[in-house]
This record gives structure tokens, sequence and C-alpha cells, in this order.
């Protein structure tokens, strides 16, 4: 309604008012003017209507304001002041509330049953009688102070601080037990350089206004279409200022395909116009489809940069855009993981969707590895299953300032609990020995307890691969056992060789004793050689002892005892060379016999220097030679063959025997000596005629002849009988 007299208009020298302008007035507020804070009124206690008062508030100063605009309908008390002497104007002195016992339960008032109302009358009954009315009031006590909008948002000032908005979403300083409650679907936070989210996760970065582009929604309008920021979207991008070239449009003013693409991220619109997008329960669907019963997931999300200009940053979550965002110097993520960076290309992909970690690629894997973000498999022709359980659900990543590439410290942990952990190395270190390049210290005063599961199907509870070596200084416990480990089953361990100064793949320095049990068989299989080097008695004892030498077998001993209380059996392939150089050997047969047996070959024992004896006091003493010589030789000494009482026999089956001496040869039996052979030949080669028994001789020295020739016989007076 047009007010009756405009503002700055001058009444006439006549004019009069025509109401009634004493005391104190009840008016109506029919007509708002919030921009100029002026109001029209109907005087209901007589006055008539007032035009363009102002509205009078609480407090109210060159910059300071307290108060509020009333609403259309809105009981006020009305003063008038005298402005001249035959004109009043009116003063809103203050607001009667209305409907006080209905406003505390918020009912709807209407003067008649609008269902009485026929359809015809309805408007000229609002415009009579006005329409439905709800009235609301705050229930206060005495001393109370409380305020609300028409809107429906409301504060009060008891006990406790109180603010809520239409919605029911509240802020409360509760007195009771000082208690901070914050009650609300999404919570946003900016500080200089931390931003934190908190609630149902969305992501509307990605949602340009649908007035600025042309009927096809992918086209920025020009400036003949009056709109004149399409060269700034072609130039920004929400990355720009980190150095990323993720800009809006490109030169021909098309929307990269991230941004506006309703199909793979259906938006959620609000009622001030600002589009979001809640990544489902279910892939593919939008959680406001009352065909679908998807749920969104939650997020409790902490970005921190590493330094600031002290300016407020311009956040999409805030302003509706983000503007220059640097990627965060710390990241912190509880709930799921969803993409939120718009600074990479890897991260245009994987903006809005469900993200998975990943180190290694297999767990058989001996690589370095590396840590990324991959986006989780929801087809929607198979189970939904990586988005409940590779899909992450914490998130610590620290990107260190000076860091070349993604290599940042990252702690994450999926939803079915598995851990990923990677730490970068260091790059600047003060320690004494000049070590660099380390990645963890740890100090635990106490001990660690854990139990380490297997993996499916191959049962492989640790997979470790260590670039370098291992240095581990350990202790001891109560029982001075500084490793006691016990394995269920069998242990393989793999020592490959390594470019130290002496190539060895496996040293072992025991400063003490060592000590091995086993239950069961050792067995060593060695391609090279073997070296045991021991100061003291190395002592072996087993059931039974088998030792095979393939090449041959060589022992340096300074004393040699043997004790074999079976049977021992010797075999050789080739010759066998014995030399004792002092001391001599003996030989000692308690009971039994000695027995050397040569199938082919000869048997030569030489004592150069000293005597050989044989000595048999009780048995015999047997040489059987079966087709070749025996020999028995001596360089300047004696050879004695003497039996105590048995016989000694030298027989040569085949072969001749022969004994010779240089000097003399004697033989001396204590009863006979008996030579028997088809021809025996004494000093000389075989005469015409043999020797026979029974022809009598001369005594020693006196020639005997024959009776027949006449010719001297040779013999002995000794030879009695041959």
């Amino acid at each position: 309604m047009p007010p009756r007299h405009p503002v700055g208009s001058s009444p006439g020298k006549d004019f009069v008012d025509q109401a009634d302008v004493s005391g104190i007035k009840v008016a109506i507020i029919v007509r708002v003017d919030e921009v100029n804070l002026k109001a029209d009124l109907r005087v209901i206690t007589g006055g008539g209507d007032r035009f363009e008062i102002d509205l009078t508030q609480g407090m109210a100063g060159p910059r300071s304001f307290w108060g509020g605009v009333p609403e259309v309908g809105s009981v006020c008390i009305v003063g008038y002041r005298r402005i001249h002497k035959q004109l009043h104007d009116a003063v809103i002195l203050g607001y009667i509330p209305t409907g006080n016992r209905s406003g505390l339960r918020f009912d709807p008032f209407s003067v008649a049953d609008p269902s009485e109302i026929q359809a015809d009358e309805a408007e000229l009954y609002a415009q009579t009688l006005g329409s439905i009315q709800r009235y609301k009031r705050l229930n206060l006590r005495p001393g109370d102070v409380g305020g609300m909008s028409s809107s429906g948002s409301e504060f009060v000032l008891s006990r406790d601080v109180r603010i809520a908005n239409r919605a029911g979403d509240t802020l409360e300083l509760r007195d009771s037990d000082r208690t901070f409650i914050s009650h609300t679907i999404h919570r946003v936070e900016s500080l200089a350089g931390l931003k934190k989210i908190g609630g149902p996760i969305r992501r509307g970065a990605a949602y340009l206004p649908p007035d600025i582009l042309l009927p096809d929604g992918k086209t920025l309008k020009t400036s003949q279409a009056s709109y004149y920021g399409r060269d700034e979207l072609q130039a920004a991008g929400p990355g720009v200022g980190s150095g990323s070239s993720a800009r809006y449009s490109n030169t021909a003013g098309q929307l990269l395909d991230l941004f506006n693409d309703t199909r793979e991220y259906p938006p959620v619109t609000y009622s001030n116009g600002r589009r979001v997008h809640y990544p489902p329960t279910s892939p593919g669907v939008n959680i406001e489809d009352p065909k679908s019963a998807a749920d969104a997931f939650v997020e409790d999300r902490l970005e921190m940069s590493h330094t600031s200009d002290l300016s407020q940053e311009v956040l999409e979550e805030i302003d509706g855009f983000t503007m220059d965002r640097r990627p965060p110097y710390i990241e912190r993520v509880l709930g799921t993981l969803v993409g939120n960076d718009l600074n990479s290309t890897r991260g245009q992909r994987q903006y809005g969707k469900l993200l998975k970690p990943r180190i290694f690629q297999d767990f058989t894997s001996t690589a370095l590895g590396k840590f990324t973000l991959e986006e989780a498999n929801r087809q929607p022709t198979t189970p939904d299953l990586e988005s409940v359980t590779s899909a992450g659900a914490f998130l610590f990543k620290i990107r260190p300032p000076r860091s070349i590439g993604e290599n940042a410290f990252v702690a994450a942990v999926s939803k079915q609990g598995k851990l990923f952990l990677n730490i970068p190395a260091s790059v600047q270190e003060d320690y004494p020995s000049g070590t660099k390049k380390v990645s963890m210290e740890a100090n635990l005063e106490g001990a660690l307890k854990a139990y380490i599961g297997a993996s499916n199907p191959d049962r492989v509870s640790v997979n470790l691969t260590l670039e370098g070596g291992l240095h581990a200084d350990i202790g001891r416990d109560a029982a001075g056992n500084a490793i006691t480990m016990k394995f269920h089953s069998g242990t393989k361990v793999i020592y490959e060789g390594n470019p130290n100064q002496d190539d060895i793949a496996n040293y072992v320095e025991v400063r003490g004793i060592k000590k091995s049990s086993i239950s069961g068989a050792e067995q060593k299989v060695i391609e090279g050689s073997k070296q045991t080097i021991v100061s003291g008695m190395c002592q072996t004892q087993a059931d039974r002892l088998s030792q095979n030498a393939i090449s041959g077998f060589s022992g340096n001993y300074g004393e040699l005892n043997q004790m074999v209380s079976g049977k021992s059996q010797y075999r050789y392939a080739l010759q066998v060379l014995e030399d004792i150089a002092l001391g001599g050997k003996i030989t000692t047969v308690l009971a039994g016999g000695i027995t050397q047996t040569v199938l082919a070959g000869a048997i030569s024992t030489s004592a150069l220097a000293g005597a050989i004896s044989f000595n048999a006091p009780a048995g015999a003493f047997s040489v059987t030679v079966g087709a070749g010589a025996m020999s028995f030789s001596t360089g300047a000494g004696a050879v004695t063959l003497s039996t105590g009482a048995g016989a000694m026999s030298l027989t040569a089956g085949a072969g001749a025997m022969s004994l010779t001496a240089g000097l003399a040869l004697n033989m001396t039996a204590g009863a006979a000596i008996s030579l028997v052979a088809p021809q025996i030949l004494f000093g000389g080669a075989a005469a015409v005629l043999g020797v026979v028994r029974g022809i009598p001789s001369l005594p020693p020295g006196a020639p005997s002849l024959d009776y027949i020739t006449g010719l001297p016989l040779l013999g002995s007076a000794l030879v009695r009988s041959i």
C-alpha cells in the first residue's frame, strides 16, 4: 500500500489533526519499510491512521544498534509529540505482545473457522479480517531476557545462554553442569590458516550458479547476455593460488567436466540456492530421492596451513566458492574418507569420491612403497563392499614444508581396521655421528606386548623388507636370557653375499658358552668349505658317526686317541701311506688275531734303523703269499722271527721264498730244522748227481771223498739227513 503522505511532503498551513491525539494510543502496524525503518500505523483506540512513522529502537547510535524490524500486524503503543500548534507527530513508544498463552504452544488463530469460508470469499475474507495467524512467544521467567525473529530463530538469556535457529540447531551454555552444547547438522569453523568441518559429508565446490550458464548447462554466458565474469572463470580456479592449473572453464567458455556434473554428483539444493553433493551410502543415487533409502556418510575434517597471512580464507562452505586454497600442511579426517582436493588433476578425479588408502600393490612386494589414495570400487553392478571395508575411516597427514613430491607422513586406518603408515626420511639431522635420512625415533620406557596374527592363505605374520642393516643392542631378562624365542614350526634363513670386507654372509660372535639342543636331526649342506677353530677340546658324542669325504680326508693332530668298543672296518680304494716320525707303532690285540690280505700286490715292511719284531706268545704266526713273493730286508740290522712255544710257518703257495743275508744266515731250532722240496741246493747250482742220505762223512774240517769218483764231498757233518 503506497503511503498517503510520501516522505518529504509538507502539509498546508491549514492542516489540522482530525483525530484525538491526547493520551496514549494502541495501534497496529499495517506496512513496514525495512530499508528506511518506517511504518504505517492503524490506531485502533481512536486517532486515525498514521504514515511513515519512525521505527523506534531500544538503542541506536551512529554506529550502534539494538533492536529489530517489527512484523506487519504487530501491536504497538503510540504517543504524540507536538510539532506544530495544530499538528502532532506519532511516536511508537513500545510494543504489546499478543497471543500470550496460544503463543507458548504456537497454535493457529483465526477469527472464523476456515472450513466455513467459501472459496470465492477467501480473498475478501483475508483482506478484511486477515488470514490464519500463529503467535509465538518465549517462555521467560521473571528476570529472563530473550528475543526471536518471525523467521524462527531465537535467543534466551536466563541461567543458561541459548541460541537457536528456525530448524532447531542450537548453541547452549548450560549453567547446571557448566557445559557447552552445540547441536547442529553441520559444523564449519574457519580460522586464519585452519578449517574444521563436521557432520554429513557434502561437497559443493564443483557447482557454479546455473543462471550464469547457457541452456546447455555447460557454457558460460557472455557479456552480450549481461554476464561479465566469463574471463575471470577462464583464468581462475579452486587451486590456482597453489600452483595448480585447475581452472573453471577453457578458452571456449566450456566448464571442465568436473564442474556442474549433476549425473556423477546428484545435487541437493538449499533454500538459498546453494547446491551440494552428499556421497550416498548407496552408489549412484540422491539421498533426497524418496525412492532411495540411502544415508549420508559422516566426517570430522581438519585442514591446517603451515603459515598464514592473517587474513580470512574464501571457503566454499562459508562463501559458496573456494578461491586460492592452499594444499593443507596438516590434514586430519575421521569418519569416511572422501576426496576434498581440487588443486591437482588426481584430486579433481577423486573429488567427492570415497577413497581407500594403499601403500604396497601386493603383500609380497619387496619394493619401496608409496602411500596413495585410490577411488573405492562402487560399481552399481557389484556389491558395495569397499565402502564399508577398504574405504578410509581415519587419516592423519603431514606434508613436510620442504618435501619434494607427495612423500608425506601419513597414518591411515581403513573401515575394516587396517593400519597404513608412511614415514618419510629426514633431510636435516644434528647427530654427532653425522647420520641422516632417519624416519623415526621411539623411546619405550616399559615393555611392549603385542599379538600378531597371520595372513591368508600363506599364513605370514610379518613381511618386512629392510633396505639397510639391522643393529640391535638387547639386554637380558630376569633369568639372564637376552632373547627367548619359540618356533612352532620350521624356520628358514637365507644369507646372501654382501659387499663387506671379508665377504662374510653370516657372522656370529659368542662371548661365552654356546649350547644347542636338538631333539630331532640336524642337516647342514655347505657348497664351499668349512673351517672350525677350537682353542680347547672339541668333543663329539654320537650313537653312530659317519663321515664321507669325497675328495679326501686330512687331519693334523697333536695326539690321537681312539677307543672303538665294537667292530672297526677300514676300506681304502688306493694306496695307504703311514709315516711315524718318532716313538714307533704298537699294536696290541688282547684276543683274536690280525689278518692282512693283499689280493693283488705286495706287502713290504722296512725297518731302516731299528728292528722288526713279531711276537706270538701262545698262538701261531702265519704269513701266506698266494702268487707273489714275500721279502724281508734290513739295511743294517737283523730280522728276528721268534715264537715262544708255538710253531712258525712261512708258506709260499705258488711262488718262491728267499732268505738272503749279507754276512751270515742263522737258523736255529730247539728240536729240528726241516727243509722239504723236490730239489734242495746248498751253495751252488744243481749238481749232476744228487745228495743221498746214509753216507758217513769225516768230522768237520776234514775232507770226505766220494768212494766212486774220489772227488771231495761238499757237506757238513751236521747234515745228518737230507
